[in-house]
């Protein structure tokens, strides 16, 4: 069990189990991910609110024991469990295309679109977002 417990949050639930090699590493884990899933638009230093936990969210990301196969992996478990039993799983996504085109001085952007017509080739330049 977790030292960090906020009201047997869904990110406890989640995450517990979580092998980072150091417990405090797991409780970092479930803090950030709560504070994540409060203001998911927000950037880590809005999310996290103070400066000490905005630098220990940071510190966690860089840290060489974490492991994103190791989250993931607990990640994954728990959805497995969660979906045991139902006829229907619906995986809901969505995806907006943002184009440039028209915008001669953005550089850097990638292929996103290709018309190809009778006599002309259309490419449009833009940025893929999928949610």
């Amino acid at each position: 069990m977790t030292k960090y417990r906020e009201a047997e949050s869904w990110a406890v639930k989640e995450f517990e189990a979580t092998e980072l090699g150091d417990k405090r590493l797991t409780n970092r884990l479930i803090k950030i991910a709560d504070k994540f899933s409060l203001m998911p638009e927000s950037p880590i230093n809005q999310a996290c609110g103070g400066w000490s936990e905005v630098k220990a969210a940071y510190r966690f990301f860089q840290n060489e024991n974490v492991k994103e196969k190791a989250i993931l992996a607990t990640h994954v478990s728990k959805t497995t469990e969660r979906i045991k039993g139902h006829k229907v799983i619906l995986a809901v996504q969505d995806t907006s295309y943002f184009t440039y085109g028209n915008h001669e001085k953005t550089t850097g952007l990638g292929m996103i679109c290709t018309k190809v017509g009778t006599n002309v080739t259309k490419e449009t330049k833009g940025l893929i977002m999928a949610g």
